[in-house]
């Protein structure tokens, strides 16, 4: 379910930097905190079997938020 929510952050991102680009800092917020709490839960070791789970939701994270800001800067190239 996590994984879901993860690549929601993608289109709720995107969605921002379309159409609301005054509030595209509370997307890249939550992004970007989120990333940092995968990566304080991976260093502080709170859950030992979900360390590799961690390190995955924040990469996917992160390049979801990245993916987001490329494809924003995309479409917004093309309009007039």
């Amino acid at each position: 379910m996590i994984r879901f929510a993860v690549v929601l952050f993608f289109f709720f991102h995107l969605a921002i930097l379309l159409k609301a680009r005054r509030f595209a800092w509370l997307g890249r917020v939550t992004g970007w905190g989120t990333c940092a709490l995968f990566v304080y839960l991976y260093v502080s070791q709170m859950e030992e079997n979900s360390d590799i789970v961690f390190i995955v939701m924040a990469v996917l994270t992160g390049l979801s938020m990245l993916a987001a800001e490329i494809v924003a800067g995309t479409f917004k190239k093309d309009r007039p």
